[in-house]
Protein backbone atom coordinates (compact mmCIF):
# COMPACT_ATOMS: atom_id res chain seq x y z
CA UNK A 1 0.00 0.00 0.00
CA UNK A 2 2.87 2.40 0.80
CA UNK A 3 4.13 2.39 -2.75
CA UNK A 4 0.80 3.70 -4.05
CA UNK A 5 0.41 6.60 -1.61
CA UNK A 6 2.30 9.22 -3.73
CA UNK A 7 0.11 8.25 -6.68
CA UNK A 8 -3.01 8.74 -4.56
CA UNK A 9 -1.77 12.11 -3.34
CA UNK A 10 -1.28 13.36 -6.88
CA UNK A 11 -5.03 12.98 -7.43
CA UNK A 12 -5.74 15.28 -4.45
CA UNK A 13 -6.00 19.02 -5.25
CA UNK A 14 -3.87 20.00 -2.27
CA UNK A 15 -0.90 18.04 -3.65
CA UNK A 16 -1.48 18.32 -7.40
CA UNK A 17 1.64 19.41 -9.28
CA UNK A 18 4.14 18.71 -6.50
CA UNK A 19 7.41 17.08 -7.42
CA UNK A 20 7.76 13.32 -6.71
CA UNK A 21 10.54 14.07 -4.21
CA UNK A 22 8.23 16.41 -2.26
CA UNK A 23 5.46 13.82 -2.26
CA UNK A 24 7.84 11.17 -0.98
CA UNK A 25 8.98 13.51 1.82
CA UNK A 26 5.34 14.09 2.81
CA UNK A 27 4.66 10.35 2.91
CA UNK A 28 7.75 9.79 5.05
CA UNK A 29 6.64 12.41 7.59
CA UNK A 30 2.90 11.56 7.67
CA UNK A 31 0.92 8.46 8.60
CA UNK A 32 -1.51 6.90 6.15
CA UNK A 33 -4.50 5.45 7.97
CA UNK A 34 -7.80 3.83 7.04
CA UNK A 35 -10.89 4.41 9.18
CA UNK A 36 -14.26 2.65 9.19
CA UNK A 37 -17.52 4.57 8.91
CA UNK A 38 -18.77 6.46 12.00
CA UNK A 39 -15.29 6.70 13.53
CA UNK A 40 -14.66 9.91 15.54
CA UNK A 41 -11.41 11.62 14.53
CA UNK A 42 -11.72 14.24 17.27
CA UNK A 43 -14.32 15.96 19.42
CA UNK A 44 -15.28 19.58 20.05
CA UNK A 45 -12.97 21.06 22.69
CA UNK A 46 -10.10 18.62 22.05
CA UNK A 47 -6.62 20.14 21.67
CA UNK A 48 -5.56 20.54 18.05
CA UNK A 49 -2.37 18.56 17.55
CA UNK A 50 -3.17 16.71 14.32
CA UNK A 51 -4.03 17.58 10.73
CA UNK A 52 -6.05 15.13 8.62
CA UNK A 53 -6.17 15.23 4.84
CA UNK A 54 -8.83 13.17 3.11
CA UNK A 55 -7.52 10.95 0.33
CA UNK A 56 -10.66 8.83 -0.08
CA UNK A 57 -14.12 9.00 1.50
CA UNK A 58 -16.06 11.74 3.28
CA UNK A 59 -16.00 13.18 6.80
CA UNK A 60 -18.89 14.88 8.60
CA UNK A 61 -18.12 18.01 10.66
CA UNK A 62 -20.80 18.17 13.34
CA UNK A 63 -21.82 19.45 16.73
CA UNK A 64 -24.13 18.14 19.44
CA UNK A 65 -27.13 20.46 19.76
CA UNK A 66 -28.71 21.73 22.96
CA UNK A 67 -31.20 18.86 22.93
CA UNK A 68 -28.52 16.21 22.44
CA UNK A 69 -29.15 15.87 18.70
CA UNK A 70 -26.27 15.69 16.21
CA UNK A 71 -26.14 18.70 13.85
CA UNK A 72 -24.01 18.44 10.71
CA UNK A 73 -22.18 21.69 9.96
CA UNK A 74 -20.29 20.62 6.84
CA UNK A 75 -19.19 17.60 4.86
CA UNK A 76 -15.64 17.26 3.54
CA UNK A 77 -14.36 15.07 0.73
CA UNK A 78 -11.12 14.05 -1.03
CA UNK A 79 -8.45 16.75 -0.96
CA UNK A 80 -9.96 18.64 1.97
CA UNK A 81 -7.91 19.21 5.14
CA UNK A 82 -9.65 18.51 8.46
CA UNK A 83 -8.71 20.11 11.76
CA UNK A 84 -6.36 22.70 10.31
CA UNK A 85 -7.72 25.62 12.36
CA UNK A 86 -6.76 24.18 15.75
CA UNK A 87 -3.43 23.03 14.34
CA UNK A 88 -2.63 26.53 13.06
CA UNK A 89 -3.78 28.70 15.99
CA UNK A 90 -3.45 26.23 18.88
CA UNK A 91 -7.06 26.74 20.04
CA UNK A 92 -9.44 23.85 20.88
CA UNK A 93 -11.41 22.04 18.18
CA UNK A 94 -14.59 23.84 17.12
CA UNK A 95 -16.61 20.69 16.32
CA UNK A 96 -16.59 16.91 16.10
CA UNK A 97 -15.21 15.17 13.00
CA UNK A 98 -16.74 11.76 12.21
CA UNK A 99 -16.16 9.59 9.14
CA UNK A 100 -19.38 9.40 7.10
CA UNK A 101 -18.10 6.33 5.24
CA UNK A 102 -14.90 4.26 5.14
CA UNK A 103 -12.04 6.73 4.66
CA UNK A 104 -8.35 6.84 3.85
CA UNK A 105 -6.65 9.78 5.55
CA UNK A 106 -3.20 11.27 5.71
CA UNK A 107 -2.39 12.16 9.33
CA UNK A 108 0.23 14.78 10.21
CA UNK A 109 1.12 16.15 13.65
CA UNK A 110 1.75 19.84 14.38
CA UNK A 111 5.55 19.71 14.27
CA UNK A 112 5.45 17.76 11.02
CA UNK A 113 3.03 20.31 9.53
CA UNK A 114 5.28 23.26 10.42
CA UNK A 115 8.33 21.51 8.96
CA UNK A 116 6.31 20.61 5.91
CA UNK A 117 5.31 24.26 5.29
CA UNK A 118 8.88 25.50 5.77
CA UNK A 119 10.18 23.02 3.19
CA UNK A 120 7.36 23.57 0.70
CA UNK A 121 5.67 27.02 0.78
CA UNK A 122 3.34 25.81 -1.99
CA UNK A 123 1.62 23.62 0.60
CA UNK A 124 0.97 26.67 2.78
CA UNK A 125 -0.49 28.51 -0.22
CA UNK A 126 -2.76 25.55 -0.97
CA UNK A 127 -4.07 25.54 2.62
CA UNK A 128 -4.50 29.34 2.43
CA UNK A 129 -6.68 28.92 -0.67
CA UNK A 130 -8.72 26.27 1.14
CA UNK A 131 -9.32 28.54 4.16
CA UNK A 132 -10.19 31.47 1.89
CA UNK A 133 -12.82 29.34 0.18
CA UNK A 134 -14.33 28.33 3.51
CA UNK A 135 -14.49 31.95 4.69
CA UNK A 136 -16.42 32.86 1.55
CA UNK A 137 -18.79 29.93 2.18
CA UNK A 138 -19.30 31.11 5.77
CA UNK A 139 -20.17 34.63 4.54
CA UNK A 140 -22.75 33.15 2.17
CA UNK A 141 -24.25 31.08 5.01
CA UNK A 142 -24.53 34.16 7.23
CA UNK A 143 -26.20 36.20 4.48
CA UNK A 144 -28.70 33.42 3.79
CA UNK A 145 -29.54 33.05 7.46
CA UNK A 146 -30.18 36.77 7.88
CA UNK A 147 -32.14 37.41 4.68
CA UNK A 148 -33.99 34.17 3.96
CA UNK A 149 -37.24 33.19 5.61
CA UNK A 150 -37.45 29.93 7.55
CA UNK A 151 -39.32 28.40 4.61
CA UNK A 152 -36.53 29.35 2.18
CA UNK A 153 -33.82 28.11 4.54
CA UNK A 154 -35.60 24.77 5.00
CA UNK A 155 -36.00 24.36 1.22
CA UNK A 156 -32.31 25.23 0.64
CA UNK A 157 -31.15 22.78 3.32
CA UNK A 158 -33.25 19.94 1.89
CA UNK A 159 -31.84 20.61 -1.58
CA UNK A 160 -28.30 20.53 -0.17
CA UNK A 161 -28.90 17.25 1.64
CA UNK A 162 -30.79 15.58 -1.22
CA UNK A 163 -27.80 14.50 -3.40
CA UNK A 164 -26.51 12.43 -0.48
CA UNK A 165 -29.81 10.57 -0.01
CA UNK A 166 -31.21 7.50 -1.83
CA UNK A 167 -34.04 7.90 -4.32
CA UNK A 168 -37.17 5.77 -4.06
CA UNK A 169 -40.13 5.29 -6.41
CA UNK A 170 -43.62 6.16 -5.25
CA UNK A 171 -46.18 5.23 -7.87
CA UNK A 172 -44.89 6.44 -11.26
CA UNK A 173 -42.54 9.11 -9.86
CA UNK A 174 -39.12 8.94 -8.24
CA UNK A 175 -38.79 10.78 -4.93
CA UNK A 176 -35.86 11.58 -2.65
CA UNK A 177 -36.32 10.58 0.97
CA UNK A 178 -34.44 12.83 3.43
CA UNK A 179 -33.26 11.02 6.52
CA UNK A 180 -33.34 13.87 9.02
CA UNK A 181 -35.51 14.67 12.00
CA UNK A 182 -37.44 17.92 12.31
CA UNK A 183 -35.35 18.81 15.36
CA UNK A 184 -32.06 18.30 13.50
CA UNK A 185 -33.36 20.27 10.53
CA UNK A 186 -34.33 23.10 12.90
CA UNK A 187 -30.80 23.14 14.31
CA UNK A 188 -29.26 23.24 10.85
CA UNK A 189 -31.34 26.18 9.62
CA UNK A 190 -31.21 28.08 12.92
CA UNK A 191 -34.92 28.15 13.71
CA UNK A 192 -37.34 26.71 16.24
CA UNK A 193 -38.79 23.24 15.77
CA UNK A 194 -42.30 24.72 15.54
CA UNK A 195 -41.41 27.17 12.74
CA UNK A 196 -39.66 24.40 10.78
CA UNK A 197 -42.73 22.14 11.20
CA UNK A 198 -44.90 24.93 9.79
CA UNK A 199 -42.51 25.36 6.85
CA UNK A 200 -42.59 21.61 6.10
CA UNK A 201 -46.40 21.66 6.21
CA UNK A 202 -46.47 24.53 3.69
CA UNK A 203 -44.07 22.69 1.39
CA UNK A 204 -46.24 19.55 1.58
CA UNK A 205 -49.41 21.55 0.91
CA UNK A 206 -47.92 23.14 -2.22
CA UNK A 207 -46.74 19.75 -3.53
CA UNK A 208 -42.97 20.21 -3.17
CA UNK A 209 -42.84 17.41 -0.57
CA UNK A 210 -44.74 14.16 -0.31
CA UNK A 211 -47.62 14.08 2.15
CA UNK A 212 -46.85 12.23 5.38
CA UNK A 213 -44.50 12.47 8.34
CA UNK A 214 -41.41 11.38 6.39
CA UNK A 215 -39.58 14.21 4.57
CA UNK A 216 -39.62 13.17 0.91
CA UNK A 217 -38.93 15.54 -2.00
CA UNK A 218 -41.62 15.20 -4.68
CA UNK A 219 -40.99 18.25 -6.92
CA UNK A 220 -37.39 19.52 -6.81
CA UNK A 221 -38.08 22.40 -9.21
CA UNK A 222 -40.93 23.66 -7.05
CA UNK A 223 -38.80 23.28 -3.94
CA UNK A 224 -35.97 25.26 -5.58
CA UNK A 225 -38.39 28.06 -6.46
CA UNK A 226 -38.95 28.66 -2.74
CA UNK A 227 -35.25 29.46 -2.30
CA UNK A 228 -34.81 31.90 -5.15
CA UNK A 229 -35.76 35.57 -4.73
CA UNK A 230 -38.47 36.63 -7.20
CA UNK A 231 -37.35 39.23 -9.74
CA UNK A 232 -39.84 41.72 -8.30
CA UNK A 233 -38.05 41.53 -4.92
CA UNK A 234 -34.52 41.88 -6.19
CA UNK A 235 -32.67 45.09 -5.47
CA UNK A 236 -31.77 47.41 -8.37
CA UNK A 237 -28.15 47.62 -9.42
CA UNK A 238 -26.15 49.82 -7.09
CA UNK A 239 -24.58 52.98 -8.45
CA UNK A 240 -20.84 52.84 -7.85
CA UNK A 241 -19.55 56.08 -6.29
CA UNK A 242 -16.44 57.87 -7.54
CA UNK A 243 -13.19 55.96 -6.94
CA UNK A 244 -11.86 56.36 -3.41
CA UNK A 245 -8.58 57.67 -4.85
CA UNK A 246 -10.44 60.49 -6.64
CA UNK A 247 -9.69 64.21 -6.30
CA UNK A 248 -12.20 65.01 -3.51
CA UNK A 249 -9.61 65.24 -0.70
CA UNK A 250 -6.12 65.14 -2.20
CA UNK A 251 -4.45 66.40 0.97
CA UNK A 252 -5.56 63.34 2.96
CA UNK A 253 -3.41 60.89 0.97
CA UNK A 254 0.09 60.84 2.39
CA UNK A 255 3.02 58.55 3.25
CA UNK A 256 2.20 57.05 6.67
CA UNK A 257 5.52 58.15 8.20
CA UNK A 258 4.55 61.84 7.87
CA UNK A 259 1.80 61.46 10.46
CA UNK A 260 2.80 58.44 12.51
CA UNK A 261 6.60 58.44 12.40
CA UNK A 262 8.27 55.51 14.15
CA UNK A 263 5.09 54.60 16.05
CA UNK A 264 3.58 53.11 12.90
CA UNK A 265 6.31 50.50 12.52
CA UNK A 266 6.15 49.46 16.17
CA UNK A 267 2.34 49.16 16.06
CA UNK A 268 2.42 47.20 12.80
CA UNK A 269 4.87 44.78 14.39
CA UNK A 270 2.15 43.93 16.91
CA UNK A 271 0.12 42.48 14.02
CA UNK A 272 1.31 38.88 13.38
CA UNK A 273 1.31 39.25 9.60
CA UNK A 274 3.75 42.16 9.69
CA UNK A 275 5.82 40.96 12.65
CA UNK A 276 6.64 37.79 10.69
CA UNK A 277 8.27 39.79 7.89
CA UNK A 278 11.98 40.41 7.53
CA UNK A 279 12.84 44.02 8.52
CA UNK A 280 13.86 44.87 4.95
CA UNK A 281 10.55 43.59 3.53
CA UNK A 282 8.54 45.53 6.09
CA UNK A 283 10.50 48.72 5.35
CA UNK A 284 9.87 48.32 1.62
CA UNK A 285 6.17 47.61 2.17
CA UNK A 286 5.74 50.68 4.39
CA UNK A 287 7.46 52.87 1.81
CA UNK A 288 4.90 51.76 -0.80
CA UNK A 289 1.90 52.18 1.51
CA UNK A 290 -0.25 55.28 1.91
CA UNK A 291 -2.52 56.69 4.64
CA UNK A 292 -5.86 58.29 4.00
CA UNK A 293 -8.53 59.84 6.20
CA UNK A 294 -12.19 59.09 5.45
CA UNK A 295 -15.42 60.51 6.84
CA UNK A 296 -18.09 58.19 8.22
CA UNK A 297 -20.20 56.19 5.72
CA UNK A 298 -17.49 56.31 3.04
CA UNK A 299 -17.36 53.28 0.73
CA UNK A 300 -13.80 51.93 0.42
CA UNK A 301 -14.75 49.19 -2.05
CA UNK A 302 -17.79 47.29 -3.31
CA UNK A 303 -18.68 43.62 -3.56
CA UNK A 304 -17.28 42.32 -6.86
CA UNK A 305 -14.43 44.85 -7.12
CA UNK A 306 -10.97 43.49 -8.00
CA UNK A 307 -8.55 43.12 -5.10
CA UNK A 308 -5.25 45.00 -5.17
CA UNK A 309 -4.92 46.37 -1.64
CA UNK A 310 -4.75 45.26 1.99
CA UNK A 311 -6.19 47.75 4.49
CA UNK A 312 -5.15 48.44 8.10
CA UNK A 313 -7.44 50.50 10.33
CA UNK A 314 -5.35 53.07 12.21
CA UNK A 315 -8.21 55.11 13.66
CA UNK A 316 -11.97 54.50 13.55
CA UNK A 317 -14.10 51.56 12.45
CA UNK A 318 -14.93 49.82 9.18
CA UNK A 319 -17.97 47.66 8.57
CA UNK A 320 -17.79 44.76 6.10
CA UNK A 321 -21.26 44.18 4.73
CA UNK A 322 -23.34 42.97 1.81
CA UNK A 323 -26.47 44.22 0.12
CA UNK A 324 -28.63 41.10 -0.24
CA UNK A 325 -31.00 40.56 -3.20
CA UNK A 326 -33.83 41.39 -0.78
CA UNK A 327 -32.29 44.88 -0.29
CA UNK A 328 -31.34 44.04 3.29
CA UNK A 329 -27.90 45.04 4.57
CA UNK A 330 -26.03 42.07 6.07
CA UNK A 331 -23.14 42.86 8.41
CA UNK A 332 -20.35 40.28 8.10
CA UNK A 333 -17.75 41.81 10.43
CA UNK A 334 -16.30 44.99 11.90
CA UNK A 335 -12.65 45.96 11.92
CA UNK A 336 -11.23 48.39 14.45
CA UNK A 337 -7.87 50.02 15.20
CA UNK A 338 -4.85 47.95 14.15
CA UNK A 339 -6.94 45.27 12.47
CA UNK A 340 -6.56 44.30 8.82
CA UNK A 341 -9.17 43.61 6.15
CA UNK A 342 -9.33 43.00 2.42
CA UNK A 343 -6.73 40.19 2.40
CA UNK A 344 -8.98 37.43 1.02
CA UNK A 345 -9.02 38.47 -2.62
CA UNK A 346 -5.25 38.97 -2.62
CA UNK A 347 -4.86 35.30 -1.68
CA UNK A 348 -7.36 33.51 -3.89
CA UNK A 349 -7.59 35.96 -6.82
CA UNK A 350 -11.37 36.28 -6.44
CA UNK A 351 -13.27 39.60 -6.35
CA UNK A 352 -14.22 41.34 -3.11
CA UNK A 353 -16.90 39.38 -1.25
CA UNK A 354 -18.35 42.41 0.58
CA UNK A 355 -18.58 46.18 0.72
CA UNK A 356 -16.24 47.99 3.11
CA UNK A 357 -17.78 51.13 4.64
CA UNK A 358 -16.40 53.39 7.36
CA UNK A 359 -18.67 53.28 10.44
CA UNK A 360 -16.96 56.37 11.92
CA UNK A 361 -14.39 58.96 10.78
CA UNK A 362 -11.39 56.77 10.08
CA UNK A 363 -7.77 56.77 9.05
CA UNK A 364 -6.74 53.80 6.92
CA UNK A 365 -3.34 52.47 5.86
CA UNK A 366 -3.51 51.11 2.31
CA UNK A 367 -0.90 48.42 1.66
CA UNK A 368 -0.24 47.33 -1.97
CA UNK A 369 -1.10 43.69 -2.49
CA UNK A 370 1.53 42.59 -5.00
CA UNK A 371 4.65 42.95 -2.79
CA UNK A 372 2.72 41.45 0.12
CA UNK A 373 1.85 38.34 -1.89
CA UNK A 374 5.45 38.05 -3.10
CA UNK A 375 6.63 38.09 0.51
CA UNK A 376 4.02 35.47 1.36
CA UNK A 377 5.21 33.15 -1.41
CA UNK A 378 8.86 33.21 -0.42
CA UNK A 379 8.61 33.34 3.39
CA UNK A 380 7.20 30.36 5.33
CA UNK A 381 6.94 32.53 8.47
CA UNK A 382 4.72 35.06 6.70
CA UNK A 383 2.66 32.23 5.18
CA UNK A 384 2.06 30.74 8.63
CA UNK A 385 1.11 34.18 9.99
CA UNK A 386 -1.42 34.55 7.18
CA UNK A 387 -2.77 31.08 7.94
CA UNK A 388 -3.28 32.13 11.56
CA UNK A 389 -5.09 35.29 10.41
CA UNK A 390 -7.43 33.29 8.18
CA UNK A 391 -8.03 30.77 10.95
CA UNK A 392 -9.20 33.64 13.18
CA UNK A 393 -11.43 34.94 10.40
CA UNK A 394 -13.05 31.52 9.97
CA UNK A 395 -13.61 31.10 13.70
CA UNK A 396 -15.17 34.58 13.86
CA UNK A 397 -17.48 33.74 10.95
CA UNK A 398 -18.56 30.47 12.56
CA UNK A 399 -19.18 32.21 15.89
CA UNK A 400 -21.21 34.97 14.21
CA UNK A 401 -23.45 32.42 12.52
CA UNK A 402 -23.80 30.47 15.77
CA UNK A 403 -24.78 33.70 17.56
CA UNK A 404 -27.40 34.58 14.96
CA UNK A 405 -28.88 31.10 15.23
CA UNK A 406 -28.79 30.74 18.99
CA UNK A 407 -29.53 34.23 20.39
CA UNK A 408 -32.63 36.39 20.22
CA UNK A 409 -32.47 40.07 19.21
CA UNK A 410 -32.37 41.31 22.81
CA UNK A 411 -29.29 39.23 23.65
CA UNK A 412 -27.53 40.24 20.43
CA UNK A 413 -28.18 43.96 21.02
CA UNK A 414 -27.00 43.72 24.64
CA UNK A 415 -23.86 41.80 23.61
CA UNK A 416 -22.98 44.34 20.91
CA UNK A 417 -23.46 47.30 23.27
CA UNK A 418 -21.26 45.55 25.85
CA UNK A 419 -18.56 44.99 23.23
CA UNK A 420 -18.69 48.57 21.94
CA UNK A 421 -18.68 50.02 25.44
CA UNK A 422 -15.53 48.06 26.34
CA UNK A 423 -13.84 49.28 23.17
CA UNK A 424 -14.65 52.93 24.04
CA UNK A 425 -14.18 52.55 27.79
CA UNK A 426 -13.00 55.60 29.70
CA UNK A 427 -12.60 56.67 33.29
CA UNK A 428 -16.19 57.95 33.38
CA UNK A 429 -18.80 55.95 35.27
CA UNK A 430 -20.88 55.41 32.12
CA UNK A 431 -19.22 54.25 28.90
CA UNK A 432 -20.72 55.88 25.81
CA UNK A 433 -21.50 54.27 22.47
CA UNK A 434 -22.27 56.36 19.38
CA UNK A 435 -24.23 54.17 17.00
CA UNK A 436 -27.54 54.72 15.23
CA UNK A 437 -30.46 52.33 15.56
CA UNK A 438 -30.14 51.58 11.86
CA UNK A 439 -26.49 50.57 12.26
CA UNK A 440 -27.38 48.51 15.33
CA UNK A 441 -29.99 46.64 13.28
CA UNK A 442 -27.43 45.90 10.57
CA UNK A 443 -24.81 44.75 13.06
CA UNK A 444 -27.08 42.29 14.88
CA UNK A 445 -28.95 41.11 11.77
CA UNK A 446 -32.44 42.20 12.80
CA UNK A 447 -35.12 44.64 11.74
CA UNK A 448 -35.02 48.17 13.13
CA UNK A 449 -38.37 47.72 14.89
CA UNK A 450 -37.07 44.67 16.77
CA UNK A 451 -33.92 46.58 17.78
CA UNK A 452 -36.06 49.52 19.01
CA UNK A 453 -38.03 47.15 21.24
CA UNK A 454 -34.80 45.62 22.59
CA UNK A 455 -33.34 49.07 23.34
CA UNK A 456 -36.57 49.99 25.11
CA UNK A 457 -36.33 46.94 27.37
CA UNK A 458 -32.68 47.68 28.18
CA UNK A 459 -33.48 51.33 28.95
CA UNK A 460 -36.48 50.43 31.13
CA UNK A 461 -34.27 48.01 33.06
CA UNK A 462 -31.78 50.81 33.76
CA UNK A 463 -28.94 49.15 31.83
CA UNK A 464 -28.58 51.97 29.27
CA UNK A 465 -29.78 55.52 28.69
CA UNK A 466 -29.75 57.91 25.75
CA UNK A 467 -27.87 61.17 26.16
CA UNK A 468 -26.80 63.64 23.47
CA UNK A 469 -27.14 61.17 20.61
CA UNK A 470 -25.11 58.50 22.43
CA UNK A 471 -26.13 55.39 24.27
CA UNK A 472 -24.63 55.39 27.75
CA UNK A 473 -24.06 52.07 29.47
CA UNK A 474 -25.14 53.19 32.91
CA UNK A 475 -25.10 49.75 34.54
CA UNK A 476 -22.70 47.24 32.90
CA UNK A 477 -23.72 44.48 35.33
CA UNK A 478 -27.39 44.75 34.33
CA UNK A 479 -26.47 44.90 30.64
CA UNK A 480 -24.27 41.84 31.03
CA UNK A 481 -27.18 39.85 32.50
CA UNK A 482 -29.15 40.45 29.29
CA UNK A 483 -26.38 38.80 27.28
CA UNK A 484 -26.91 35.55 29.15
CA UNK A 485 -29.36 32.85 28.12
CA UNK A 486 -32.75 33.93 29.48
CA UNK A 487 -34.37 30.50 29.17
Amino acid sequence: MKATIPELLQSVDLFAGLEPETLSAIVARARYRSYPAQEALFHEGDPGETLYIIVRGEVSIQRVGGGGEVVQIARRGPGDPIGELALIDGKPRMADAVTAEPCDLLVLDRSGFLTWVEESPRIALAVIHCLASRIREAADDLEHHVTRSVLARVAAELLEIAPLQPRSRTGSEAATRIRISTQELAQRVGATRESVSRALTRLRNMGALEAGRVICIRDEKLLRSQVEVPASEKAPLLTVPPPVFGPRSPTTIRPPQLRWGGELRSRLCEIPLFSAMDPEDLTDLMARSRCRQFPADEVLYHTGDPCHTLYVVLVGWVQLRRIAPTREIVSLARRGPWETFGELGLLDGEPRMSDAVTAAPSEILMVPGAPLVECLERSPRVALAMLATLADRLRDAANALEQRRGQDVLRRVAALLMELSRETASTRSAASVRITQEHLAVEVGARRESVNRALGRLRNAGAIRLYGGRWLVSDPAKLSRFTEDQR
